[in-house]
């Protein structure tokens, strides 16, 4: 059987602003890494590729919420039956069970396939290949919340994969994870939208009115507050993926308003 497979552990640490107490803060953090390629079988070509990468906080000021927001993360990124596991267990036993559903999902159609003679392999032109990405990474710590980006990618077959970008936003004091309804006053999504909208307009310098949007295929009244958010320095910042309000073409949209504009309709 033909494979490679790579693990690496790295830490890294950061500074960053934060906590109510200090102007500076540390955050240390550990990067965990898998890439593997698993085969149908010894005779085909067609095989799962992994590409898998996340780092996990190890050291928070808050000490008392370290562990409860790494088995948050571990759970976002692999899902709840590997929040408690350890982040190298985490990532392994996910690794598992992706293979195996590979392997469930195709191992009889292989058997239709070409096989190979003694000497080389039959291609089957990819026709079973399928690839699975995914990185986890701390997009930044402002106003005691840590902004954490997941982004996966899936090829199954086809003219292309599908990307997209999750975004969760943990409280620093709670625990908790930091939604929409507990940043901003209520009654203020139409406002929101509003100002989203001159924002798309505005950071797109092909744009210059929202019949420009719609000719580029953006579908203008999906355009609001998605929940897809992370903190930045500077305001927050929204993500839309491919197929959330425009065509794959356009691509991930993404839209962010200062913080000098959003203070008002804030709690």
């Amino acid at each position: 059987m033909r494979k490679h497979y790579l693990w690496v552990a790295a830490a890294a640490i950061i500074a960053m602003a934060g906590c109510r107490t200090t102007t500076e803060s540390l955050l240390e953090t550990e990067q965990y890494v898998l890439n593997d390629v698993h085969y149908l079988n010894d005779q085909q070509q067609d095989s799962i590729e992994l590409n898998l990468v996340f780092e996990l906080p190890t050291h928070l000021y808050c000490d008392s919420v370290l562990l409860p927001i790494q088995q948050h993360i571990l759970g976002d990124l692999f899902g709840e039956a590997f929040a408690k596991m350890s982040a190298d267990q985490a990532l392994e036993a996910y690794a598992a069970m992706l293979k195996t559903e590979y392997l469930a999902a195709n191992s009889e159609l292989a058997q239709d396939m070409p096989t190979a003679n003694k000497d080389e392999l039959i291609p089957s032109a990819g026709m079973l290949c399928e690839t699975q990405a995914l990185s986890g990474q701390i997009m930044s710590m402002e106003h005691n919340v840590l902004s954490y980006s997941i982004e996966r990618y899936v090829y199954t077959g086809g003219a292309h994969g599908l990307n997209y970008r999750q975004f969760v936003n943990y409280d620093l004091t709670t625990a908790q994870v930091i939604t929409e309804q507990d940043l901003f006053a209520e009654g203020t999504e139409s406002e929101l939208t509003e100002m989203m909208l001159s924002a798309l307009i505005e950071q797109n310098e092909d744009v210059q009115t929202e019949q420009d949007l719609r000719d580029l295929g953006y579908e203008l009244a999906q355009l609001r507050p998605n929940g897809n958010f992370y903190l930045d320095v500077d305001g927050i910042v929204w993500v839309y993926n491919p197929y959330d309000i425009a065509p794959y073409a356009v691509g991930e949209t993404v839209i962010m308003l200062p913080w000098a504009d959003l203070q008002p309709l804030m709690k």
